[in-house]
């Protein structure tokens, strides 16, 4: 129930932050979230791990960690490979665009064809 009312309070303190900034506000906020383990907007969660898990007489080494992307996310949201080809939406826009330049002359050229008829 503490942890509960200590996030309503945050809440309300972080609210009133936003309006009129105030350090004994900021302060109270880092208390209620360090006191209740809170995620605030001043403070975080960092995790400590103490196990050894190497024989500290090895040598250090180098290890590839892989970091899989969300799904549907483009290895170029992280500085991946660029792109060879252009993107389809602006293919698409190039296409549109040589259309309508195309209409226009056509268009032009059968109206100057109509009035040297009427001439």
């Amino acid at each position: 129930m503490a942890r509960l009312v200590a996030r309503a309070r945050i809440a309300e303190l972080d609210d009133l932050q936003g309006l009129q900034r105030d350090e004994a506000r900021r302060l109270e906020i880092i208390r209620l979230g360090v006191t209740h383990n809170l995620l605030t907007r001043y403070t975080s969660f960092v995790a400590i791990d103490e196990v050894v898990r190497r024989d500290p007489k090895d040598a250090l080494r180098p290890v590839a960690q892989p970091s899989p992307l969300p799904e549907g996310v483009s290895e170029l949201a992280v500085g991946g490979e660029v792109a060879t080809a252009p993107e389809p939406g602006a293919i698409l826009l190039l296409a549109s665009g040589a259309m309508a330049v195309g209409a226009s002359y056509w268009r032009s050229r059968r109206q100057r064809r109509e009035n040297e008829a009427q001439t």
